[in-house]
């Protein structure tokens, strides 16, 4: 075989990988979805990151401990630290609660699925079906870290409005659960307690 007949070769079979990949993304919209996402996602972190100036020191503290603890990287996890400081401070509400919650539901995986509906890094119910989503470019969205944190902070948020009781609240939001909502709540709330003792660590 020539050199040349193996450099044919050779790209048949790279062209034969890219059309299988291409088949494939297209006959899986999910798919297509998160690789669509995962660019948007990167620079919302990137966004997020470049704006937390005043990182404090129990941000910096609660950043590396749920890093480490779920194997995320720095970077993304600097962002939803600061994306839950900031809506916290905005709605009135604990960012360890927030940051416990996704722990626990997705462990921080934008890609999760529990098979009832509910995606994403918050495990975000279908409460309120596309349009909850719109303003973050539509039901694709669903995927994207920064903005399924933001959807699932604001329906605590709701379900603290009707019952401020922190059990209550999160027993509400976990309802729609294919987990029995009680034992996921309550590991919520350990994990919430635990972060605190981590974010008052001197």
């Amino acid at each position: 075989m020539t050199y040349q007949q193996r450099v044919v070769d050779a790209l048949a079979i790279v062209g034969g990988a890219l059309l299988l990949v291409a088949v494939v993304i297209a006959l899986q919209p999910r798919l297509q979805s998160v690789l669509e996402y995962r660019l948007l996602q990167l620079v919302d972190v990137s966004r997020s990151v470049e704006t937390a100036d005043d990182f404090s020191a129990e941000q910096s503290r609660v950043t590396r401990w749920l890093g480490r603890q779920y194997r995320v990287g720095r970077q993304p996890m600097r962002a939803l630290v600061a994306e839950a400081y900031a809506l916290a401070e905005q709605w009135q509400m604990d960012p360890l609660v927030l940051l416990a919650t996704a722990a626990v539901q997705s462990r921080f995986n934008p890609l999760a699925d529990n098979g009832s509906g509910a995606v994403g890094v918050m495990l975000t119910p279908p409460l309120g079906g596309d349009a909850q989503w719109l303003p973050y470019g539509g039901h694709n969205a669903r995927f994207d870290a920064v903005a399924n944190f933001r959807v699932g902070a604001l329906l605590l948020r709701d379900a603290w409005a009707v019952n401020p009781d922190l059990e209550a609240g999160l027993l509400r939001y976990t309802a729609r659960m294919r987990d029995d909502p009680a034992a996921v709540t309550q590991r919520i709330m350990t994990l919430h307690q635990r972060l605190q003792r981590v974010a008052a660590r001197a």
